[in-house]
């Protein structure tokens, strides 16, 4: 008899047992999901989105012959965690499976590169669409924006979302052009038109092959052109983004 309930005994603490690291197993999971890497060595630590209404010349010989286009720079900066004592560097930053929305020509949607290192002039020479591609910004001794490569110790990655073609302006009465939300009215361009969203997955890997994935997701351009041709947004609050490794 006492046997029997020495059996049962260990059964039920096998089973508690079992329980237990099935639930802790459980808890641990949920919890990493909804916090993703909490000790990563590289960070988010700031994110610049400069937006900007723009043009290029056409042919013609009226004073004012302009084709309009909306520019979003981002500038997405990344610094090792100073309280973290890995040694690993960055092998590479990459930027993926972009997604564009909200807007009814994705068409006019395009992805640029740095061609220069004239942070004032960086796209000049910008014309390759980046939109359905895997960006790889390789890991260096210092940032290099016409390489596409950051510094291997921390450093910024930049690319540009433009919409291209949003209307055409055609005068020859006005004595100067003001890129405001003015220029939009006379072109007959909603200022609603230009609004969409844009979605990518940032990847940082490390030298020991560790990948941290995270998707960002922003609304552009960031402001209303009202007062202005060019407005900035800060971001510097990453607490809604979560890090997990592939």
């Amino acid at each position: 008899m006492k046997e029997e309930k020495k059996k049962v005994i260990k059964k039920y603490i096998f089973v508690f047992f079992v329980l237990f690291v099935i639930l802790t197993s459980i808890f641990i999971m949920i919890k990493y999901q909804v916090e993703g890497e909490t000790k990563m060595p590289y960070n988010l630590e700031q994110i610049v989105i400069k937006s900007t209404l723009g043009s290029k010349n056409l042919d013609g010989d009226e004073l004012w012959n302009l084709e309009l286009k909306q520019d979003n720079d981002i500038y997405i900066y990344i610094g090792r965690d100073e309280n973290n004592d890995d040694e690993n560097k960055i092998e590479k930053v990459t930027v993926e499976n972009i997604s564009v929305n909200g807007i009814e020509n994705t068409d006019n949607i395009k992805i640029l590169l740095p061609t220069g290192d004239n942070i004032d002039n960086i796209y000049s020479n910008s014309t390759k669409d980046y939109k359905n591609e895997k960006i790889e910004f390789l890991g260096s001794n210092v940032d290099s924006l016409d390489k596409h490569e950051i510094c291997e110790d921390g450093g910024m990655i930049a690319l540009r979302v433009e919409n291209s073609n949003i209307g055409t302006y055609t005068s020859n009465k006005d004595k100067e052009i003001k890129y405001d939300s003015s220029l939009l009215e006379k072109a007959k361009i909603p200022e609603e038109n230009l609004k969409f969203n844009i979605s990518f997955d940032l990847v940082i890997e490390i030298t020991s092959g560790v990948k941290y994935k995270s998707t960002l997701n922003y609304d552009l351009p960031t402001n209303s052109f009202k007062d202005s041709g060019t407005n900035t947004k800060v971001i510097e609050d990453f607490s809604n983004i979560i890090f997990k490794r592939e």
